[in-house]
């Protein structure tokens, strides 16, 4: 199997956990491929914490080198350019490859992908698809202004977290050119980024796949009862991440801080954009007494203080 990524280094460390979930629940190797706008920052991150995965057979990250384009709706959002990566792929990877499975970085394995993955290969392969990929709206009254929008003749729209290339198909059809041509034509219509675009351009002409392969995490919501036995890629989508405190603080986050104590020997990964709310989940949380559920309250906020970069202040407080 050949994975595919495409990120900046704010997401090196999502990454690695994400891709050690993957090396724990395969039981077979498999490739990984990475677009990157730094990939020395990730290398270095790798070297620093002597990072290896068993189960990985060939590992190569690209520097995302064309800087010309000018992407939509990235203004004052938290998506960055590096998810219109894909777009570019047949410029990186030269390799003779039948497939691609692309992940989002904020993706955790639960379950063994190989088997469900290689029958979905195969389907594809014996389809007229470029992709297989979950539907994430129908079209009903309730989401037409989504598929007028986009001017979309079919009904149905998919979620670009987890999408399996027909990479053959993609080169012989040009789809990389065809999405940056079909950027230009709706830049202005597009909400949901590359997600749109790519939607736009296939329009409802993709294999249909389970959602247990792309299963949305409702983080920031309560989330013990769903049951995830039979998820194999969980997506933490949206804005709210469970390396937000409020994220953390639900169980449905309990396996992606797991994969990342693993691998940095640290309880918890934060990262905190907005100070003032950070404090204001940080006290209502120990107010509601949720932080006190952690196996670790005290390194929890620890780590709280240190992305606030108010740790020294605090350790000496304690």
């Amino acid at each position: 199997l050949n994975y595919l990524f495409c990120l900046d280094q704010n997401y090196n460390k999502q990454l690695l956990i994400s891709l050690n979930s993957i090396n724990t629940h395969s039981e077979t190797k498999f490739n990984v491929f990475i677009i990157h706008n730094e990939p020395s920052s990730l290398l270095d991150l790798i070297n620093e914490h002597n990072i290896t995965f068993d189960k990985v057979n060939n590992f190569q990250v690209f520097k995302y080198s064309q800087n010309s384009y000018v992407f939509p709706n990235l203004e004052n959002n938290h998506i960055s350019e590096a998810t219109y990566y894909r777009f570019f792929i047949d410029d990186y990877i030269k390799e003779d490859l039948d497939c691609l499975i692309y992940l989002d970085c904020d993706i955790l394995c639960l379950n063994n992908p190989e088997y469900i993955l290689k029958e979905i290969i195969t389907k594809l392969e014996n389809s007229n698809f470029a992709i297989a990929a979950s539907t994430e709206y129908v079209h009903t009254p309730e989401t037409s202004e989504l598929f007028n929008r986009l001017n979309l003749s079919s009904n149905n729209y998919f979620n670009a977290g987890v999408i399996v290339i027909n990479y053959r198909f993609w080169k012989s059809q040009g789809l990389g050119q065809k999405l940056l041509n079909a950027m230009d034509e709706i830049y202005e219509k597009v909400n949901f980024w590359d997600q749109d675009i790519l939607n736009y351009v296939i329009d409802g002409n993709y294999l249909s796949i389970s959602n247990n392969l792309n299963f949305s995490a409702p983080v920031g919501k309560e989330s013990n009862i769903i049951d995830l036995r039979s998820v194999i890629f969980l997506h933490f989508a949206g804005s709210n991440k469970p390396w937000s405190i409020e994220g953390t603080l639900q169980s449905i986050s309990d396996e992606f801080h797991k994969n990342y104590s693993i691998l940095f020997s640290n309880p918890y990964f934060l990262v905190i954009n907005y100070r003032k709310k950070a404090l204001f989940e940080l006290v209502k949380n120990l107010i509601n007494l949720k932080i006190l559920k952690l196996e670790s309250p005290l390194k929890f906020i620890i780590e709280v203080f240190k992305a606030l970069k108010k740790w020294k202040k605090f350790l000496k407080f304690i």
